[in-house]
């Protein structure tokens, strides 16, 4: 039999709390930039009911029937691919049926037209931050406390093949169990190497938000990097406390002490590539924020100096034609 793997989502960091930065939108969605106002997008397949859309709700039946949780972020009132998504896999019995005996589906939806309760916004803007999200539809693996293992999204493929990858993706938990168990014994670089073995490989920052005690704990372990971990570990710790800050100081709308934090953190962890890049983008949408366009013109062209291919790139370029049209006499 042919065997089906979903792709886990990667990415690079990106460190604020984006709803911040208007550079960096927080309901980022996957469609090219520039790309037309969003319509109203009318589902062929209605959302089964078996969906829950409040999370504390879908926590405590997780613990209750010792069942791992689903998370679909997803906006299909108008991106076409959460659309897709949604009648061609998730509302299928093919996919639900199966789905159902191990997880707790949950249904975490960012409307454009549909009305929703404050309640369920603010829940669910929450935990878009909590779990990184920054593009949709998105789908995250936990445990029944919400500890994430796997994140994926949307691929053409058929509601049970679609299955067999979800299933695929529970060896990973199960891998991180064992590992973590095993560790229990273990002292020295032989326990350090064992927790290493069972932390997750998630996109961005997100491991370190969620396995940070196993982290410090290689890091404190295993002086030589023995694991091969260390220096990637720290850098993703760094990139947390980061991010904290910024949402620190981004309430109190510091926007010059956001950008020296930005300019500190880049010098620090030796920046390059596509973290880089992210960083400068949140420094240029505080630059935007203070009205600085030269500043933001000189970090957009830092960002394009690091690389031209990414889609941080992009944004960078359509940012850049912006200001060419605004500024032009």
């Amino acid at each position: 039999m042919k065997s089906f793997h979903l792709t886990p989502a990667k990415g690079t960091f990106i460190a604020l709390l984006c709803s911040i930065i208007p550079f960096a939108p927080a309901n980022a969605q996957d469609q090219p930039s520039g790309a037309a106002v969003p319509k109203k997008l009318t589902p062929t397949v209605p959302v089964d009911a078996r969906w829950i859309v409040h999370y504390e709700d879908a926590l405590k039946k997780a613990t209750e029937e010792h069942k791992d949780l689903l998370l679909l972020f997803t906006a299909p009132d108008w991106i076409p691919l959460c659309q897709a998504f949604d009648d061609k896999i998730l509302n299928q019995s093919a996919f639900l049926d199966p789905i159902v005996a191990n997880f707790i589906p949950v249904r975490l939806e960012f409307p454009r037209f549909r009305i929703q309760s404050d309640q369920e916004k603010k829940q669910n803007e929450i935990l878009m931050r909590v779990y990184r999200v920054s593009g949709f539809p998105a789908l995250i693996l936990s445990d029944e406390k919400g500890r994430p293992y796997a994140v994926t999204g949307f691929q053409p493929m058929s509601p049970k093949s679609y299955v067999e990858g979800i299933v695929q993706f529970r060896t990973t938990r199960a891998r991180r169990d064992t590992a973590f168990a095993e560790a229990g014994a273990l002292t020295g670089i032989e326990r350090a190497k064992k927790l290493a073995s069972g932390i997750p490989d998630l996109p961005g920052n997100l491991a370190a938000r969620f396995y940070r005690k196993e982290m410090e704990e290689v890091i404190r372990l295993d002086d030589t990097d023995a694991t091969g971990k260390r220096a990637s570990f720290q850098t993703l710790i760094a990139d947390v406390d980061y991010a904290t800050k910024m949402s620190e100081l981004g309430n109190l709308q510091n926007w010059d002490a956001m950008i020296a934090l930005t300019d500190a953190h880049i010098a620090r962890q030796k920046l390059t590539g596509g973290s880089l890049q992210n960083a400068l983008l949140n420094k240029a949408g505080l630059l935007d924020k203070k009205g600085d366009v030269a500043g933001q013109r000189r970090t957009l062209e830092e960002i394009l100096a690091a690389g031209e291919s990414t889609t941080t790139a992009q944004k960078a370029k359509l940012l850049l034609k912006r200001l060419d049209a605004a500024t032009k006499p």
